[in-house]
């Protein structure tokens, strides 16, 4: 008796795939699903010659012809400055342009006449004062954006110190929100998430209650002062390292070092005293 082929043997065979052997065996309408299955010498017939004549491909993608590629690069838009205007404009070529398209009929030349010097001076007014109305409306949109924005850092800003007031330290060293111990909970996980907040934090709980209120509550909370309101906030407590940590100061009486002290444990347990 003739041992029969699998279809992955006769996928091997011929060099294709298994699943393109099965796509020849559904688009003849054979019962052929897996690739360990055996065919029958009139199934294994009838795929061998489908796959010969190549009808198991893609006929619309066969059909597609070669593309042409060609050594001339299409032209792509460049940027240049008009030499008679002055403005930027675009251009589609390789020869650089010196004029846009609304001076190459007008640009200087020598000896040119009065109406032609006009008509280049009337042109640049008109196209100045569009583009300078433009910019001038830009510049509202972003300064408004840029107002929206402050004034949104400084309510969250406000939040925050007002948080931080809630948890000051009392006398019999618990926290003012009812916790045992100062800083809480609340006040290290401010402090481990973002140490220059942290700071700036610090530093509003240190002002008076009228200063405090000068500071977040300005009716123009854009006007800051970049040296001291705008201390870079962008270090993480994921940065610090257990050996600096370990090396803190243990004075409670710091506010940095009680925090220090509390957090190391927490970082990481073999710091921890017994």
């Amino acid at each position: 008796m003739t041992q029969r082929l699998r279809v992955f043997e006769l996928a091997r065979e011929l060099g294709v795939t298994i699943l393109v052997i099965i796509q020849v065996a559904e688009r003849l309408q054979l019962p052929v699903r897996r690739g360990v299955a055996e065919l029958s010498p009139r199934q294994e017939q009838l795929i061998r010659i489908e796959v010969d004549r190549g009808g198991w491909r893609d006929k619309r993608r066969r059909a597609e012809p070669e593309p042409e590629w060609s050594n001339n690069p299409r032209p792509y838009p460049r940027y240049a400055t008009c030499e008679c205007c002055g403005l930027h404009f675009t251009y589609v070529g390789f020869k650089k342009q010196d004029w846009c398209e609304h001076c190459t009929d007008h640009y200087e030349i020598e000896n040119e006449s009065a109406n032609r010097t006009i008509n280049r001076l009337t042109d640049h007014e008109q196209r100045l004062r569009a583009r300078l109305n433009y910019a001038s409306g830009k510049a509202t949109e972003f300064e408004a954006k840029m107002k929206s924005a402050y004034e949104s850092r400084q309510k969250w800003k406000a939040a925050l110190a007002e948080i931080a007031v809630g948890h000051e330290p009392t006398e019999s060293g618990k926290c003012t929100c009812g916790a045992s111990e100062s800083p809480c909970a609340t006040m290290r996980l401010l402090e481990y998430s973002n140490k220059g907040i942290a700071r700036q934090v610090e530093r509003l709980t240190g002002l008076s209650r009228e200063e405090l209120d000068r500071e977040l509550y300005r009716d123009e909370p854009w006007k800051v002062n970049l040296i001291v309101d705008d201390d870079p906030a962008t270090q993480t407590g994921t940065d610090s390292k257990p050996a600096a940590l370990s090396s803190a100061p243990t004075n409670p009486s710091s506010s940095a070092a009680g925090i220090y002290q509390i957090l190391c444990p927490l970082l990481n347990p073999a710091l921890a005293r017994p």
